[in-house]
Parts: structure tokens; sequence; C-alpha cells
């Protein structure tokens, strides 16, 4: 009987290169060189002439003049928009600072009043007590004498 290996060992080592291709492809767009990875996959999964796939220096389109205005355009408005959130902001941010000083100013123009209605109470109090030891003094004076 002769035995003859039906596994080709360059299988497990193209198996070994698809896979990190595929985790190449995941470092797509993380500020690697995109087209080198993208270069490296097309050769690995033997894709044949990858090359037609890869656009040339001169073959690279520049963008379109009223594309590039357009886009400017729309920054600019999202920019005035973005400016106007803040001015909005920033006017509630006063009202708000406002309207805690005029319960401020009410708070101690209350304050100011209670005052004055403490006085007044406390005036009433003294003219009271002195009515009430005056009276109580004569009535004293008073027993005294008889």
């Amino acid at each position: 009987m002769n035995v003859v290996p039906v596994a080709d060992p360059n299988m497990v080592s193209h198996t070994q290169s698809l896979l990190k291709a595929e985790i190449m492809k995941g470092f797509l767009g993380m500020g690697l060189d995109d087209g080198e990875i993208v270069r490296y996959c097309l050769e690995v999964m033997d894709i044949p002439e990858w090359e037609r796939f890869i656009p040339k220096e001169d073959q690279q389109a520049e963008p379109d003049p009223k594309t590039v205005v357009e886009m400017m355009k729309l920054e600019l408005e999202q920019e005035k928009l973005s400016l106007e959130v803040f001015k909005a902001e920033a006017q509630v941010a006063k009202m708000h600072a406002e309207a805690i000083l005029a319960l401020a100013k009410a708070e101690s123009q209350d304050i100011g009043d209670q005052i004055e209605l403490y006085k007044i109470q406390m005036q009433s109090l003294t003219e009271r007590f002195k009515a009430k030891m005056s009276k109580e003094s004569k009535n004293v004076k008073s027993e005294g004498s008889s």
C-alpha cells in the first residue's frame, strides 16, 4: 500500500493569509494607508490583474467645483445655525439671571417690609406694656393709700 498526501500544505498558509487580510480590512479608515491595505487584500485573495482596480493618480477625479462651493455653503449655514443656537442659549441664561435678580430684590423688599411690620408690632407691644405697667402702678399706689 502506497500512502500519498492529499492535502496541500500551502492551503493552510493561504487560509492564514486570508484571515490576516480580513483583519487588515478592519484597519481601513483608521489612519493607515488604506490603498496599501486594499492592495494587500487583493494580492492575498489571488485576484488576477488586481492592479486594474486601483485608480491611477491621474484618474483620481478632482471634486466638482460646484460641489465644493455647495459644501462650503452648507458648512457656513451650519456655523450660522450654531451661532444662533449659542445666542439663544445666552439669551435664556441672561433671562434666567435677571429672573433670579428680580426674585432676590423682591425677597429683600419683603424682608424690609417685614422689618417695618415687626417694628410696628414691637412698638404696639411696648405701648401696651407701658400702659399695663402704668395701670398696675396706679393700682399699687391706690392700694397703698387705702
